[in-house]
């Protein structure tokens, strides 16, 4: 291990360095025993292979290495002088970041404690910490017998080294330079042709905790639970590791590895336009950010997509972007969004929720139950394959089925639904919003769950679709090809248009109170049915079993009215035209009949 010299730089009049010097130096040996005898032949090694190795490391670390000098050291610690054998490296085009891991690399390598390195910067610099002091006219012999005789310097400096050509080395704090300048000129060297280097120096005794290693950005944590940070600006990446910061530079950096260490609640913050989290086995992946050992991501971007993370260490996602989207598993979920949160296979916190940003939830595959319970964003449901609950909240949502059954319902608010491909249903109540309901190419249903006040309805064509209202609420559907009312206590009316261009199939009414009962509500309901413009040939069935039920058919839609009672009324109009209507298989008594014909 190389034990520079420790010092300070006060008032020091040396020479600048040349223009010539590297930008960096690294002092380094391979030597790992302790040498007390300067006659030993181990100090004969001229290093030449090492200098090889040194410098295979530095090129494949991303540094330009300009060649080495052999160093002569002469160190006193715990009241033993020791000896080494060392060489110093010159490198060029190295970042701070680099140069620190190229030393660590050496370090493990080579079993060293320690490896010092120097970064040449500006004497005017912020950053300087340190300086080189090159003096001519110095033996290892004259260093040896100055750290005997000279207890301050022993004990603040350590030792030093000496060049091949007789030029000592010490690298010294700024607070100790004076020191060092004295302690040269006592042992001989010539300090008027001195020359020093200002920079940074740093005992490397392991990776730094953001580093590049061979085009990968390596960010690691600790045993403890660290706050971490990942920023892209334009040609750099800002990296916060506790409260250091790190910067580099872009082209340099091919991908990027974060391990968040043993730590219980890491935290990544990640920044960029679009981010994409999504698991790679036991991984989490963000584009070339791959992330192990971290439990918690807050992510900022414009858009965001956080997949099931499950299988992984993040738990939870602090999602503030402007478009979220969060996906289930392949399996079975139970999804759901309030003021906590979104609670599913990934637990995502959303920060500054406003209506002006979006989040899309999608099931993926399985049978999910996907529900939310609040208006804070702008909200998307999506079923994915499987058989699907979806449940919109007070909020206008977006509801989207898929190719399974799938049971939809919007809540409060106006909401747009999209059913899918299988047999699916829109349940709708008294108290929901005006919807939007598009059931697609299967057979699909609107279920009506009504109260126990009198309300009035309508199902009336809207082009080839459907419009039902009651009171100020309207619903427009399309593909939508059974309605089923449950209509409750009170004195309900219900009015059917004329269906036939819409591709309704069956108007299914139940005059049950809430909760259903076998009887009816035992208060007058009235339905209404407008038949075709053209001659209809209708036919109406109707038994008593513990209510009525009575069976319209001869339109091109079915209309079934259960729990019945006599009091209650269907009338039929069959608007003008020669219509009949068959009463053969209808039981007085079933429900009250009027007919125009």
């Amino acid at each position: 291990m190389i034990r520079p010299l420790l010092g300070a730089l006060a008032l020091l009049a040396f020479a600048a360095p040349a223009a010539s010097a590297a930008d960096a130096e690294i002092f380094a040996t391979n030597n790992t025993a302790v040498i007390t005898d300067p006659a030993d032949p181990r100090l004969k090694d001229n290093l030449k292979d090492f200098a090889r190795q040194v410098e295979r490391i530095v090129a494949d670390g991303g540094g330009d290495p300009r060649g080495s000098q052999l160093l002569d050291g002469v160190f006193f610690d715990g009241g033993t002088t020791t000896f080494e054998r060392s060489r110093e490296f010159d490198v060029d085009h190295v970042s701070e970041s680099e140069l620190h891991t190229i030393a660590d690399t050496i370090r493990a390598r080579f079993g060293q404690q320690s490896v010092l390195t120097f970064d040449q910067l500006p004497a005017g610099s912020r950053d300087v910490d340190a300086v080189q002091l090159d003096v001519p006219g110095v033996t290892a012999t004259a260093l040896r017998t100055g750290l005997l005789n000279d207890a301050e310097a022993r004990e603040r400096l350590f030792g030093g080294s000496v060049t091949q050509d007789q030029h000592l080395l010490l690298v010294a704090s700024l607070e100790d330079a004076d020191l060092a300048r004295k302690f040269a000129k006592a042992i001989g060297g010539d300090v008027k042709r001195a020359k020093t280097k200002y920079g940074k120096r740093e005992f490397v005794e392991g990776p730094l905790p953001a580093r590049v290693e061979r085009g990968t950005l390596v960010i690691s944590g600790t045993a403890d639970d660290d706050a971490l940070s990942l920023l892209r600006r334009p040609g750099r990446i800002e990296v916060g590791v506790g409260d250091a910061t790190f910067a580099f530079a872009a082209r340099d950096v091919d991908r990027i590895r974060v391990d968040g260490g043993d730590g219980t609640s890491d935290t990544l913050s990640l920044a960029d336009h679009r981010l994409d989290l999504r698991a790679v086995g036991d991984h989490v992946r963000a584009g070339d950010v791959d992330l192990d050992g971290v439990e918690i991501v807050t992510a900022t971007a414009d858009e965001l997509s956080v997949g099931d993370l499950s299988a992984t260490d993040v738990f939870q996602v602090n999602a503030d972007a402007d478009r979220t989207t969060a996906y289930g598993s392949e399996g079975d979920d139970q999804i759901s969004f309030g003021s906590f949160g979104l609670l599913g296979p990934t637990f995502i916190q959303l920060v500054n929720p406003s209506l002006d940003r979006s989040l899309t939830v999608d099931g993926r595959g399985g049978d999910d139950i996907i529900s939310a319970a609040s208006a804070a964003v702008d909200l998307t449901l999506v079923g994915g394959s499987g058989d699907n609950v979806l449940i919109g909240g007070p909020g206008d949502d977006h509801l989207i089925g898929g190719d399974g059954f799938d049971d939809v319902s919007g809540g409060k608010g106006e909401d747009v639904a999209f059913l899918g491909g299988d047999f699916d249903r829109f349940t709708w109540k008294p108290g929901d919003g005006s919807d939007v309901v598009d059931g697609g190419a299967s057979r699909d249903s609107l279920s009506i769950q009504g109260t126990n006040d009198g309300e009035a309805y309508a199902l009336n064509p809207d082009g080839r679709g459907l419009r039902f209202t009651v009171g100020d609420t309207a619903l427009a559907l399309a593909g939508i090809e059974e309605v089923d009312p449950v209509l409750g206590s009170g004195e309900d009316t219900f009015a059917i248009g004329d269906l036939s261009r819409t591709g309704a199939q069956l108007v299914d009414i139940s005059l049950a109170s809430l909760p259903i009962t076998p009887l009816g509500d035992f208060i007058a309901d009235r339905i209404t049915v407008a038949g075709t413009d053209k001659p209809d040939a209708l036919k109406l069935a109707g038994k008593i079993v513990v209510g009525g039920t009575a069976t319209l058919t001869g339109l091109p839609w079915t209309v079934n009215v259960s729990h019945a009672e006599s009091f209650d009324t269907l009338a039929i109009d069959g608007r003008g035209g020669k219509d009949t209507l068959d009463t053969s298989a209808f039981t007085a008594g079933t429900i009250g009949v009027e007919f125009a014909g």
